[in-house]
């Protein structure tokens, strides 16, 4: 049975283990997946204009914000109700169809009826907008049928899919750019293509594992989780693309694509976490059932540890990455890299937060904090971004994180009284990525042409080696009760 399956994947004994086996997979699928978006860059930043770049890099924006707004968040109740382990899954999958469908066939005529005043207010040409929405349609059915692997904990064929997607993008998108037309409309009409075909197949896996079906209880329980999580989705959506719009609005289409080089290589940390966070809640929501605290204390900071040590390679190597990846014209995009870096280190230690609240599915809170921290971004942008230009949307992001995280932190603590993580061990935590940070700005003018070059890299092997042992150190320490607790 479909249950049993799920069940014996749910259960271990070893929850950091599972989560850096399941993580492993899912962050390998992912890699794959990126390395195909990272190849992008060396190839659009030299057939692409700058300006058709900073277009692409627009479209690409649109894209999530219209998948919130016109698919109403349904799908994200999925995985959670995997995790109530009843028997009637496939039904609740079939529901969620239905009203995924139906949300779109009740709000796609206004989008498309809209387009023209949309065009204007952003400055996207009408032909980007369409061609987001069809994107955009691929982008929910693969988003269904994500939900369903990840809540069934199905992580080879997840990073499997995650790898397809990426692919047919990939190689359908290059194609139009190199064979129909060498501009960002190219491109476009390419992964228009391309969504078409994933499209397609994923809906026929989709239906083996659905049962078509419109029960009223499933229908409650996706309204009562999904709904009140819209504002915290397309809020953590503004958080990361909102300030490609500013730049685009306060600097130009060309300083939209500078901005967009460096968040795309820092945002590769993403992938890392959002990997690890998928293999690891599982576990997170048993421990919190089981009211092991100390277990989930433990797990959480282990899982930061890991995160830390990873964003202190990219951190390090940011210039090197740049220099090898992008066209010359882009290399000012470097310090945009870092504070994206930061942006996603703070999204990490966030994730601590809101998962006993993700639990308590006190998911209201979710949206009134990611609602007052992409308010707060917007605010920093319409400051930093004349100031610093298109580095200031990456600084006005990492702050703006920042006070995610301390408002999360606050709401959890004080006024929903859960059990919280000390921040002073999740700080210490930080420390070797702070410590990268001051070395990489340091250095941040050697390029691999400049003498001295090899002198710097072995400084910078010295600290990633110390600080990897240092953080293990740091781990054993800040863990410590976990024997105690699993003794208990």
């Amino acid at each position: 049975m479909l249950t049993e399956q799920i069940k014996k994947k749910l259960f271990s004994e070893n929850h950091f283990s599972q989560m850096l086996k399941h993580s492993g997979i899912y962050l390998l699928g992912a890699i794959a997946g990126a390395g195909l978006g990272i190849i992008y860059i060396p190839i659009l930043t030299r057939l692409l204009s700058e300006k058709d770049y900073g277009i692409y890099s627009l479209y690409n924006a649109s894209v999530p914000i219209l998948s919130v707004l016109l698919t109403l968040n349904l799908h994200a109740s999925i995985s959670r109700y995997c995790l109530e382990e009843k028997e009637d899954i496939q039904e609740f999958v079939g529901t969620s169809v239905l009203l995924i469908i139906g949300s779109l066939l009740l709000l796609s005529p206004l989008y498309l009826y809209y387009s023209d005043f949309l065009s204007l207010w952003t400055g996207i040409d009408k032909s980007v907008l369409w061609l987001a929405y069809m994107a955009m349609i691929g982008t929910a059915v693969a988003s269904i049928y994500g939900q369903i692997l990840i809540g069934f904990r199905y992580s080879q064929r997840y990073s499997l899919y995650n790898f397809f997607v990426k692919f047919i993008i990939f190689i359908v998108g290059t194609s139009g750019v190199i064979w129909l037309e060498k501009t960002y409309f190219g491109l476009l009409l390419g992964q228009s293509v391309a969504w078409f075909i994933i499209l397609i197949y994923t809906a026929v896996r989709i239906k083996s594992l659905a049962k078509i079906a419109f029960n009223k209880e499933h229908v409650f329980y996706i309204l009562n989780y999904s709904v009140p999580l819209i504002p915290y989705v397309l809020s953590g959506v503004l958080l990361n693309y909102f300030g490609r719009f500013m730049v685009n609005s306060l600097v130009g289409t060309e300083a939209t694509a500078h901005f967009s080089v460096g968040y795309d290589i820092g945002s590769v940390f993403l992938i890392i976490v959002s990997s690890i966070q998928s293999s690891s809640l599982v576990d997170q929501v048993k421990l919190l059932n089981m009211k092991k605290y100390k277990l989930f204390e433990s797990l959480m900071l282990k899982t930061l540890a890991v995160q830390v040590f990873l964003a202190m390679l990219l951190i390090f190597f940011a210039k090197e990455v740049l220099c090898i990846l992008a066209d010359d014209k882009y290399y000012d995009s470097v310090n945009v890299i870092y504070p994206v870096i930061w942006s996603n280190i703070f999204l990490s230690c966030l994730y601590i937060h809101l998962s006993g609240i993700f639990f308590y599915k006190k998911t209201v809170w979710f949206s009134i904090n990611a609602v007052l921290s992409s308010l707060f971004c917007i605010m920093l942008n319409y400051i930093l971004i004349p100031l610093m230009g298109f580095v200031g949307a990456g600084y006005s992001m990492a702050l703006s994180f920042l006070v995610y995280y301390i408002v999360t932190w606050l709401v959890a603590r004080y006024i929903l009284k859960f059990k919280t993580i000390s921040n002073l061990k999740i700080v210490i935590l930080l420390i070797p990525a702070i410590i990268a940070t001051y070395v990489a700005k340091m250095y941040d003018s050697t390029t691999i042409f400049e003498g001295g070059y090899w002198l710097v890299i072995m400084l910078k092997l010295c600290i990633i080696i110390v600080s990897g042992l240092g953080l293990l150190k740091i781990v054993s320490m800040v863990t410590k009760t976990t024997a105690e607790e699993e003794t208990n």
